[in-house]
């Protein structure tokens, strides 16, 4: 497994220029580009730019867009239809989150190191729609006390 794993980053890394000249840690979002994903947007662009124009290259890639449905339903055992692509990833947890049939009076679980991007939807869930949002308490070492989680699931309205 350690050779597998040693191999994928070897080719990762060159794969990825910006990795000879620093040490990116940003990667929610922000991460370096590979090179295949570099050449794939200077070909667009050119053909945007030079060639044929925006809308027309919009449409040349259509079907390579389609193409990533139906490859990553194959991937996972699923329809095409089951797959949803989003910008980003807080983006892709809202539309799931919002999605959610909450009722007043359902309760929610977090812990004390929920990320702020889901914690807004939530207050905001708590506000329109009357379910209270519960943070479970911290063991010794910063997990969630698994005491309290347990204590807290034996309430019917936690959803």
């Amino acid at each position: 497994m350690g050779i597998i794993v040693t191999v994928c980053m070897t080719q990762l890394r060159a794969d990825t220029p910006g990795t000879e000249h620093v040490i990116h840690f940003n990667n929610a979002g922000a991460s370096l580009m590979p090179e295949p994903v570099i050449r794939a947007i200077k070909e667009h662009y050119s053909r945007e730019i030079t060639t044929i124009g925006r809308y027309k290259a919009a449409v040349t890639q259509r079907q390579s867009i389609d193409n990533v449905y139906q490859e990553l339903a194959t991937l996972i055992n699923a329809k095409p239809a089951d797959i949803a692509l989003m910008e980003n990833a807080t983006r892709a947890w809202d539309m799931a989150f919002y999605s959610l049939p909450l009722k007043f009076g359902d309760i929610l679980l977090t812990s004390t190191t929920e990320y702020a991007g889901n914690y807004i939807p939530y207050l905001q869930r708590q506000k329109r729609d009357g379910i209270k949002v519960k943070v479970l308490n911290e063991d010794e070492t910063g997990a969630v006390c698994l005491e309290h989680l347990k204590k807290a699931l034996d309430n019917p309205n936690v959803r």
